[in-house]
């Protein structure tokens, strides 16, 4: 090994060979090592910083509709996630340049890591394929914390989501830990809007047309004032959905914002239901009960509907209890 600048300053000086080469060492090694880690301790800083301004900037430059609350906190979680590999890469290149300090032959280590990757790489794919999912959950923002979701035969409000798994909590108070990787299929239904759905079974001898105006009329009023303006997004609408055993199907539907939605359909029923047993419609007292989601099936919208409480049931149907819509 050729002899550095410190090696012949310290000849010169008047030290032995041991000597000269033992300070060059304590110095030497020790001052490389400190720039080393000095320098990727700012470099990963400065790399962490510089990935979360530009994903920053680039949500900010975003057109004025697209730029909400929900896309900065996207925003901020991808910015977080990018830092936090810009970090991991910063640190990776800086290790083999520690150990190289040393004199340590790397091609061992290298080889060792190899096998150790490999094998990890096999018996982690499952945590591979949970981060990959949850980079595509966060990225395209298919929901976020507070949102009402369907996963399968689960839902409930997310309470936490981050690359690896999404924690909810259904309805019953239970909390679910789903692994971002099972993520076949997601119903959100926090984006955008829900349709809020009433119906009201009539006997056969209604006045179908009546009931229907009387329906719609009421449904128009509501929505028209202060109360309800910002919660129903489009004029509700009424119409005759289907014909059952016990007599016909008035349908009420409202396009509403989505954290209101159940609140306005039980308002609907029991407007529109009182509307019709005062004799706007134009036949006997109605059943029925209100929904979400718009589908006679169901789905995953109306865990987030409206529910027929005893008051409202009452209210409809006198003693009988709402039938299912």
């Amino acid at each position: 090994m050729p002899n550095g600048y410190l090696y012949n300053l310290f000849i010169k000086l008047g030290l032995t060979d041991f000597a000269a080469r033992t300070a060059e060492f304590v110095i030497l090694k020790p001052a490389k090592i400190l720039f080393i880690v000095v320098l990727a301790v700012v470099a990963s800083r400065l790399a962490a910083r510089v990935t979360r301004r530009s994903i920053s900037s680039l949500a900010t430059r975003a057109p004025i509709e697209a730029r909400s609350e929900r896309a900065l906190k996207r925003a901020s979680a991808l910015a977080s996630t990018a830092s936090g590999i810009a970090r991991v890469v910063v640190w990776a290149i800086a290790i083999p340049l520690l150990l190289s300090v040393f004199n340590l032959n790397l091609g061992p280590f290298i080889a060792g890591a190899t096998v150790i990757g490999a094998a990890l790489g096999f018996g982690a794919q499952s945590l591979v394929k949970d981060l990959l999912a949850g980079l595509m959950i966060l990225s395209e923002d298919q929901y976020a914390v507070g949102d009402r979701i369907a996963l399968d035969d689960t839902g409930g409000i997310v309470e936490d989501v981050n690359l690896l798994r999404t924690r909810v909590r259904a309805d019953d108070g239970k909390v679910w830990f789903i692994a971002n990787g099972e993520v076949r299929k997601v119903a959100n239904a926090s984006l955008g809007w829900l349709r809020a759905t009433v119906d009201l079974e009539l006997p056969y001898e209604t006045d179908l047309d009546a009931a229907v105006a009387a329906a719609s009329s009421e449904a128009g009023a509501m929505a028209r004032e202060p109360e309800w303006e910002n919660a129903i997004l489009a004029p509700p609408e009424a119409y005759g959905a289907r014909v059952k055993v016990k007599g016909v199907t008035v349908r009420v539907t409202a396009k509403t914002r989505p954290a209101v939605s159940a609140t306005v359909g039980r308002a609907l029923l029991e407007r529109v239901a009182r509307r019709i047993r005062g004799g706007g419609g134009g036949g006997g007292e109605p059943e029925g009960g209100p929904g979400a989601g718009g589908s006679d099936e169901g789905g995953p919208g109306e865990s987030g509907g409206p529910e027929a409480t005893p008051a409202a049931a009452g209210l409809a149907a006198g003693t009988a209890p709402p039938a299912a819509g």
